[in-house]
C-alpha cells in the first residue's frame, strides 16, 4: 500500500503500527497470534529524512516476544472476529438503512485488520458499502438518512467521522442529505469538522488514555492500513468531497471543537492546534508522532525487562 503525499512522521508511524499490533498480541510463550506479523502490513514506506527508522523498527520486531511486563497479554479471540462476521448480513436480503450499513462496515474493516491486514480488503469493503447506500437512495427511501432525534449524529457525520469518503459521496447523492450537509449534533460536530478531527488517527492525541485501553487501542491500530491508503488518504478525501458539495469549512470552529473536547491532550498538542492553519494535517501528524513515541516507550521497557533477566 504505497503512501504518498503524507509527512515523514505519518509514513513512519504507518510502518510501525503493524509492529505495535504484534507487540500487543504476542502470546505468553513468545509466539504471535495467528495472522499478526509485520510482514502482513503491506505498506510501502518512503521514510526520507528520518534517521535510521528501519533499524528502530527491526529492533522493535526483535523485542516483541519479550514485551510481557508481568501483565496478562491482550489477545482478541478469533471467536470475536467470527461473531462480528455473523453480524454482517447480505445486503441483497433486504435494503438496509445507512447507519446499519455503516456499523457493518466498521465491523468488516476491523475483521480485515484482524485477519489479512490488507488495506485493499478494507478499501473494497468501504466501496461496497458505498454502493449499497447509493442503491438504497436510488430506491427512493429516505428513512434513516437523517438523525432520528435532533442533536444526534447523522449517517453523514458518522461516515465523515469514520473516514469513509465513498460512503460520504454516496449519501450526498440524496437531496435530503445534501440540504443538511452542515447540520451539527448537540456538541456542535458537523460532518466537515468530523473529517478534520481524523479521530481514527488522532484519538490518542486527543485523549492519551486510549493507549491504556487495549479494547480501544488495538481496534484502531489494526485498521491503520486503511487510513494510510491511497495517494489521497481517506480523511482528506472525505473533506474534499464535503467541500465540493458545499460544506461550510470554518477552520476556527474546527480548532475550537478540538480544543474544547480534547481535555486530556498535551500542552504541546494544544499549542500546535492553536497555531495550526489545517487542523486535519496537524492532528494526523501529532497522532503519528504520539503513536511512534508510545512504541519507543514499549521498546525501552522491553529492553529494561530483558536486562533484569
Amino acid at each position: 500500500m504505497p503512501v504518498t503525499g503524507e509527512s515523514e512522521t505519518v509514513k513512519f508511524a504507518g510502518m510501525v503500527a503493524r509492529v505495535a499490533i504484534a507487540m500487543l498480541l504476542v502470546a505468553p510463550d513468545g509466539r504471535l497470534s495467528r495472522g499478526f506479523h509485520p510482514r502482513n502490513a503491506n505498506i510501502t514506506i518512503r521514510v526520507g529524512k528520518m534517521e535510521n527508522p528501519s533499524r528502530q523498527v527491526l529492533w522493535l520486531i526483535r523485542t516483541m516476544p519479550r514485551i510481557q511486563q508481568g501483565r496478562q497479554v491482550m489477545r482478541i479471540p478469533m471467536l470475536c472476529v467470527l461473531m462480528l462476521g455473523v453480524s454482517v448480513t447480505d445486503a441483497a436480503d433486504s435494503p438496509r438503512e445507512p447507519m446499519v450499513v455503516l456499523n457493518a462496515l466498521a465491523d468488516q474493516i476491523y475483521v480485515a485488520g484482524e485477519t489479512s491486514g490488507k488495506a485493499a480488503d478494507m478499501v473494497a469493503a468501504e466501496e461496497k458499502a458505498a454502493d449499497e447506500v447509493r442503491q438504497y437512495i436510488r430506491g427512493g427511501s429516505t428513512k434513516g438518512l437523517l438523525p432520528r432525534e435532533k442533536g444526534t449524529q447523522s449517517p453523514l457525520a458518522a461516515a465523515a467521522y469514520m473516514g469513509y469518503p465513498n460512503v460520504v459521496a454516496a449519501l450526498l447523492t440524496s437531496k435530503l442529505v445534501l440540504a443538511h450537509i452542515n447540520d451539527a449534533d448537540a456538541m456542535g460536530l458537523t460532518p466537515w469538522i468530523a473529517a478534520n478531527m481524523s479521530m481514527k488517527q488522532s484519538a490518542w492525541t486527543c485523549n492519551p488514555t486510549v493507549f491504556e485501553d487495549p479494547f480501544k487501542f488495538v481496534p484502531m491500530l489494526v485498521t491503520q492500513p486503511y487510513y494510510l491508503s491511497g495517494e489521497v488518504p481517506p480523511y482528506k478525501r472525505v473533506r474534499i468531497v464535503l467541500e465540493n458539495a458545499g460544506a461550510s469549512s470554518d477552520m476556527t470552529k474546527a480548532k475550537n471543537f478540538w480544543l474544547t473536547n480534547c481535555k486530556g491532550q498535551s500542552e504541546e498538542a494544544r499549542t500546535r492546534v492553536q497555531a495550526s492553519t489545517d487542523l486535519q494535517k496537524t492532528v494526523q501528524e501529532r497522532g503519528a508522532a504520539d503513536l511512534t513515541s508510545q512504541l519507543m516507550r514499549l521498546q525501552k521497557k522491553a529492553a529494561e525487562s530483558q536486562g533484569t533477566h
